[in-house]
């Protein structure tokens, strides 16, 4: 997360799902003996509810049907970035980096001379960058920007190297005068994490920096041989790019050949107008012409996107409604590296029957802000202003419980969403992984997008509880008495900050 904010937004209508889908056909889910229920009647019922998810979701969301072999669940940094490199090496057609922004340590710039090698080796590679401008724009002496970094290989290789920031339409005239850089970025950044080599793509929630390479921890989803999803993202991203701000060769911004208004200077209605077209358009035409499934698929992908200053809010909705226990009705882990969660996504935990509900958020030592020089150090105590708001406020015999990870010398980036189906003896039917930390900013200020994979793969259950598993082992139990300790003191000037700008964070 970078310093960033949030507008309040219309809640959407509860019932948001179509109810003209075809029904749940007979054979469409059949889990095979290696599914993990104790007896035969859970198994039926765990069938039941993950069968009813995907017909639900697949209403708003594309879907893809792939074979869960072709998944990897990755688990260190590391083995994160070795992935970007080797893909970098690897690919021959297309090279997709969506990302807040790209950092100048020596890691970073390893891997950006691996896609310029690849630009010289390949001469039918493309290469496609999504940042954000305001991220991405920011840098000082000694410490070049992204974009500055990136300018050669546009100069380079023209138009086989195409770089695109999205600047938010919502930070215009007396507000982008009035905020300075790194403040400026409250209002909304391009924060999707999707990572495209060929038919290779890895989902995830780290930016392309040094720290996220090292000892940061967050999530990464590998997808292999997944022709049609690294499709659909291919053209999302290209979506946001016609109306962001392109990159030129002196490293200077103009809008796309292809775009006329200006995401700051120009209408905002009309922007936003045209702007939510675009991604409807790639979002409407995977849903009407969804790719046939392959033989003996057993798993399903359903992407979401958010983007709410311009009318797109699918990932909240559906976030919402995952937390609800109408569909997977079993234990529920959320993890965020920043806890600001909604008001609905909170109720939502809480209410109904009491069932086991899990969140994993970042110890005061494992944020990313700690430390920090200037009025941002104590951004780790509004979050825990935050969490002891949630959990006093948590009814009684809830079931919702708190631990924070804490592990000398890293930081806690992950967030996402572990479901199971009612009777599941521990391996996830269902989990949620991308770029939001699923708080205010997440949905209604930033541009995001998640995938929920669904999954009757038990190797793939396995490897998604074993993530879980590793996320956990370095957490503790919060409850009453962790704020009551001194170290856990919030001044009370953060508190009343945090009560006002909750929205900005």
């Amino acid at each position: 997360m970078t310093l960033s904010s949030e507008t309040e937004m219309q809640q959407p209508d509860e019932d948001w799902y179509d109810a003209t889908s075809e029904e749940l056909q007979p054979n469409t889910w059949m889990w095979d003996s290696s599914s993990t229920w104790s007896t035969q009647s859970e198994l039926i019922m765990g069938e039941k509810e993950a069968g009813e998810l995907v017909e639900e979701l697949k209403k708003e969301c594309p879907v893809f049907h792939i074979n869960g072999s072709q998944v990897e669940v990755l688990t260190d940094p590391a083995d994160f970035y070795q992935f970007l490199v080797e893909g970098c090496h690897r690919a021959k057609r297309r090279i997709i980096f969506s990302s807040l922004y790209l950092g100048n340590g020596p890691k970073s710039l390893e891997l950006l001379s691996a896609l310029s090698e690849s630009l010289e080796r390949c001469p039918d590679l493309e290469v496609r960058v999504l940042l954000d401008c305001l991220r991405g724009s920011r840098g000082h002496t000694g410490s070049p920007s992204s974009r500055h970094l990136l300018a050669p290989l546009v100069q380079q290789h023209g138009e086989r190297c195409q770089v695109s920031l999205y600047h938010t339409p919502t930070l215009r005239s007396f507000i982008k005068w009035l905020l300075p850089d790194r403040w400026n970025e409250v209002i909304g950044l391009q924060h999707m994490k999707v990572y495209i080599f060929d038919d290779d793509l890895v989902i995830s929630g780290a930016n392309l920096n040094d720290d996220y390479f090292t000892q940061r921890q967050d999530r990464y989803m590998v997808f292999r041989g997944a022709a049609h999803l690294a499709e659909f993202y291919t053209q999302l991203v290209a979506a946001v790019s016609r109306f962001s701000l392109q990159l030129t060769a002196d490293d200077q911004l103009k809008l796309s050949p292809s775009w006329s208004v200006h995401p700051y200077q120009g209408d905002l209605s009309k922007f936003c107008e045209l702007a939510r077209a675009e991604l409807e358009a790639v979002l409407a035409g995977w849903r009407r012409s969804p790719p046939a499934p392959p033989a003996a698929a057993d798993t399903w992908v359903l992407p979401t996107v958010n983007l709410a200053p311009v009318g797109i809010d699918l990932d909240e909705r559906v976030t919402r409604r995952l937390l609800r226990a109408d569909l997977l009705k079993g234990d529920v882990h959320l993890a965020t590296g920043y806890f600001n969660l909604t008001d609905a996504n909170m109720a939502e935990l809480s209410a109904g029957q009491p069932r086991p509900v899990s969140v994993l958020c970042a110890h005061p030592e494992a944020n990313g802000f700690l430390r920090a020089g200037d009025v941002s150090g104590y951004i780790p105590a509004a979050y825990t202003y935050l969490l002891h708001r949630f959990h006093a406020a948590l009814p009684a015999h809830s079931g919702v419980t708190l631990h924070e990870y804490r592990r000398p010398g890293w930081t806690f980036h992950s967030k996402g969403v572990w479901s199971h189906a009612a009777g599941e003896t521990g391996l996830p039917s269902a989990t949620v992984i991308g770029s939001s930390n699923l708080g205010y900013r997440s949905s209604y200020r930033d541009l995001e997008s998640q995938v929920v994979v669904v999954t009757k793969n038990a190797a793939l259950r396995h490897a998604l509880a074993d993530e879980r598993r590793k996320l956990y082992c370095h957490s503790q139990p919060v409850d009453g008495s962790t704020f009551a300790r001194p170290d856990r003191f919030v001044p009370r000037w953060v508190r009343l900050v945090s009560r006002l700008i909750r929205h900005f964070f």
